[in-house]
């Protein structure tokens, strides 16, 4: 059973990346979360602004955009390719 519930006022955890997302009461009835990415805290989300849907919403349409980006450069890398194939000399020299 949980006996401390302080967490809920503020608290920090550990991300994916090395860096630290931290969280505390915004006055308003939900949190603040700043991570610590880039150095003097980033603002990541507040609760009472953006609702989480919005956020989640938000977070796959930016990796569908990803992925449609990488599409469009391999395929620019692709076309950038010289795709003529030049004559095969073996045959045009043997069979005339």
């Amino acid at each position: 059973m949980i006996e401390n519930y302080d967490i809920l006022k503020e608290g920090k955890t550990e991300l994916p990346n090395g860096c630290t997302l931290y969280w505390k009461l915004n006055g308003v009835g939900g949190r603040t979360y700043i991570s610590d990415e880039i150095g003097g805290g980033v603002h990541v989300w507040d609760t009472c602004i953006v609702d989480d849907g919005t956020l989640l919403t938000a977070m796959s349409v930016e990796k569908g955009l990803e992925r449609l980006e990488r599409h469009k450069k391999e395929l620019e890398r692709f076309q950038s390719y010289d795709t003529t194939v030049p004559p095969n000399t073996f045959e045009t020299e043997n069979f005339q």
